[in-house]
This record gives C-alpha cells, structure tokens and sequence, in this order.
C-alpha cells in the first residue's frame, strides 16, 4: 500500500489442508486482521480454544471473517481454499479511530462467514488500485484503506471507553509514539526505561499506564510483536528456525520454540507443517 501506516498486507493465499481437514489459526497481526473468501461454496468448522464445540459455518464468495491479534481458533474445512487477507497496524488503526471514531476503539470479537454489501464494494474497489503508482490512484487507496476498518469498527465492533479518556492511561499522542517505537525495534530487546522514555514517563507510571490502555505490560506486548514478525518470516523465507530466532534476538532455537508455542500454541515446526511449509 502507498501508505506504509495502513494495512500490512493485502494478497491471495491459498489455504491448503493437504494431511487432514484441520487447522490451528491464529491472528498474525494487531489489533486483528480480516479475510475474505473466494471460490466454491464449502463447509468451515470455527470453534474458539475457550469453547467445547465448533459452529459449522457454510462459506461462500464475498463473506469474511474477523480475527483479533493472537487469538486461537480451530479451523476445519476439506480441499485447497482461497482467500485475500488484509491485516491492520495498530498505529494506522488508532489513526482510524482517533480521525473518524472521536477516539473510541471498539472491542473486535472474533466472527466467521459474514456478509456486508460495504465491505464487499470497499475491498473490490481496493483490490483494483493494488500495485497502481498514479497519485491520484494511491490517494484514492489511501482513503479507501482508511474507510475500511472505519466501517469494520463501527460495524462489528464493541464500544469501550475511548483509550485517550481512560483515566491513568497513555495519551494519544504517547500511544502512536510507543507503538512505532516498538514496531521499528522489534527484536532488539528494548526495555521498559526505554519505551517510558519514549512516552516522557517514569519506569513506574508508564509501566501502568501502558497496561491501563492496552491491557497488558509492555513486555508482553513487545513479545507479541516479535512472535508476530517471527511467524511472517517462517511462513515467507526458507530460511532454518534456527537463523530466524537467532536473528529475531533470542538465545537459542530452544527458546524460541518455548515462547512460539506459549504465544501460538503450536512450536514453529508444527506451524509451518500446517501451513504446508517443509
């Protein structure tokens, strides 16, 4: 995308289940990521990891599902599936929230096989401005790419407390400063003095502010961050688990197995197993 605060990613991918009709899925991006689905109509099993039972979904072209970041669900379909999977940067969604939701940023569940005639025309109107490098054509993608999660959020989400009013949490404007510094350091290991530096805090008050609004420590979100960026490179690089962790900061191979499958339930050999990568 001509904006590189807006969506992360915006491509074809193709679903394959080759050994068995099953899937771990887990959201790779913050605060959510969307798909939508194209081809034949087939049947989807969705059932979230807190849940005893699956809901049989019976998905067609032009539905979509909504995936919050590191959320666990068990998929199940049979046959090769395609979909287009847009995700969103949590600075380029607070960017969104702040310009057309007054600030409020709705709490997003995850949903399967939806239907919205808006969603729909939004996303074939941006598919076709993909790759097009005439600026009123990327001014155009922009506002489209803007217009999207702003329909999604207040379409589908659920009102909380705007994150800049919520008493003893991070301004706004500490809020865009934190994110982009944790998105551009990932894997360098940055601490907490640093990153309340960054917001103009002590150690203290921004280590509780940070959990006030986003409802974990900094750590944990920096850590989910690096998982995140470390599943993009085993879904998309040939490279050896080992070169990623090491790369990605961590001490060991083991290690990094140990934090993957704490944050995805599944080590990163089993992740690329299903997502038939070998």
């Amino acid at each position: 995308m001509p904006d590189p605060s807006g969506p992360r990613r915006c491509s074809g991918r193709r679903l394959a289940n080759r050994h068995a009709p099953q899937c771990l899925a887990r959201s790779l991006s913050s605060p959510w990521h969307w798909s939508s689905l194209a081809g034949a109509p087939f049947d989807l099993d969705w059932q979230d990891l807190d849940e005893q039972t699956s809901i049989r979904h019976r998905v067609e072209t032009g539905q979509f599902h909504i995936l919050p970041p590191m959320t666990p669900v068990q998929l199940h379909w049979t046959g090769t599936q395609t979909a287009a999977v847009i995700t969103f940067s949590p600075t380029f969604l607070s960017k969104v929230a702040d310009e057309f939701l007054d600030g409020v940023m709705p709490r997003i569940a995850p949903r399967a096989a939806l239907s919205d005639t808006i969603v729909r025309y939004l996303t074939s109107t941006l598919h076709d401005k993909i790759g097009r490098r005439e600026h009123h054509i990327t001014r155009c993608a922009e506002r489209i790419s803007a217009s999207l999660p702003c329909h999604l959020l207040a379409s589908f989400g659920e009102t909380q407390v705007p994150r800049s009013q919520a008493k003893g949490g991070l301004g706004t404007a500490q809020q865009r400063r934190v994110l982009a510094f944790i998105e551009a350091h990932v894997g360098e290991g940055v601490g907490v003095d640093t990153l309340a530096a960054e917001a103009g805090l002590s150690r203290h008050h921004f280590s509780r502010a940070f959990k006030k609004t986003f409802g974990q420590s900094p750590c944990r979100y920096a850590q989910e961050r690096l998982i995140h960026k470390a599943t993009e490179r085993l879904l998309t690089s040939r490279e050896s688990i080992t070169e990623i962790a090491h790369d990605m900061g961590f001490s060991s191979s083991n290690y990094f197995a140990f934090v993957f499958r704490k944050h995805m339930g599944v080590g990163p050999e089993e992740f690329r197993r299903q997502h038939g990568i070998h």
